[in-house]
């Protein structure tokens, strides 16, 4: 077989970020916590700041909203916020990290997860997640006598779209960030604490490539994505669930290891269409009749909550939306 990639030196964050344990965007020269609280921002070591030009500033991360859909105005969090820490009750924790789990299954079997679909049964995937498919299946199929063989082939095919250095388009980077956090879920809930560990060791690198996924534009988009107003949703919508998947897989993982976790605040922040039944829909033809009486309202996940109450009391949240429902209200009134 062939030897397992080490992953790509972490990136550390800004000193004010790591002194304060808050999370980093790591955006240069200055994080995006820095420039909205007007802070000098500063890297350690000092050649950190090779990893960008000196004269190269970037933008703050584009919202993750196709514009000409819908307008959505981001809601602002206090700095302090990030410094949240959160404890979730332990049947909270088992059940969404079960759930999680199950992403595998639906992916073996359905070819589709809460956070990945094709735009038709008659779509050809991606090649990253033709792979993750096949890593799924195998997966479903493991046994006492081939489980280390599985797991090997889990993490091989994962560390290879996580060491991939190479200028990709919008389209071809959120496939492989997909199949990043697909295979992750497996590796760090599946019990084996060898691949665990080797798991644990890419969390930083899977951090930073779903953040530049959050820096794409919509306008980055391909042509024929763009001339259907379905697809272009449909797009613009597995980009957000794919981040906060990653971050929510995170925060589940890090609570069971340590009790707490810090990324709750930044997980709130992060936007999801509100309506799930429009993500369920089985067709364009079915998104499109759905669409006209349906809201498209995006909201961040702190603020779905409170409209997310009267779905769940409808019966009608998808899979993801009740997760995150289930995480931060807990089980009353949460039925997917």
């Amino acid at each position: 077989m062939a030897v397992l990639r080490a992953p790509p030196p972490r990136r550390k964050a800004c000193e004010r970020c790591m002194k304060g344990k808050r999370r980093c965007d790591l955006q240069r020269p200055s994080c995006g916590r820095c420039r909205d609280g007007s802070w000098s921002c500063t890297y350690s070591p000092p050649d950190a700041g090779k990893l960008d030009s000196p004269n190269t500033t970037k933008s703050a991360p584009a919202p993750l909203v196709d514009k000409a859909e819908v307008k959505f105005e981001p809601v602002t969090y206090p700095p302090q916020d990030f410094a949240q820490e959160v404890r979730l009750p332990p049947q909270r924790l088992t059940y969404c990290a079960t759930k999680l789990q199950e992403s595998t299954v639906e992916m073996a079997k359905g070819v589709e997860t809460f956070f990945i679909k094709p735009m038709s049964s008659r779509t050809q995937l991606p090649r990253p997640l033709q792979d993750a498919f096949v890593a799924c299946s195998l997966h479903l199929s493991t046994t006492d006598s081939n489980s280390h063989f599985v797991r090997h082939v889990l993490l091989e095919t994962y560390s290879a779209y996580l060491s991939a250095e190479e200028d990709l388009d919008f389209e071809a980077e959120l496939a492989k960030v997909q199949a990043a956090v697909l295979l992750h879920i497996p590796l760090l809930f599946d019990g084996d604490i060898r691949y665990r560990s080797l798991a644990e060791s890419y969390i930083d690198t899977l951090r930073e490539k779903v953040l530049h996924l959050q820096r794409r534009d919509a306008a980055e988009m391909p042509e024929h994505i763009r001339s259907s107003r379905y697809a272009r949703w449909l797009f613009m919508e597995s980009v957000r669930r794919t981040i906060i998947t990653s971050t929510f897989v995170e925060c589940i993982y890090v609570n069971l290891r340590d009790g707490v976790s810090n990324t709750v605040p930044f997980l709130a922040m992060l936007p999801l269409t509100v309506a799930g039944r429009l993500w369920r829909a089985n067709s364009e033809e079915e998104w499109e009749r759905l669409s006209k009486v349906v809201p498209l309202t995006i909201l961040p996940y702190g603020e779905a909550l409170g409209w997310w109450r009267d779905e769940a009391l409808q019966h009608s949240l998808d899979t993801l939306q009740h997760l995150l429902y289930v995480a931060c209200k807990g089980f009353t009134d949460a039925h997917a």
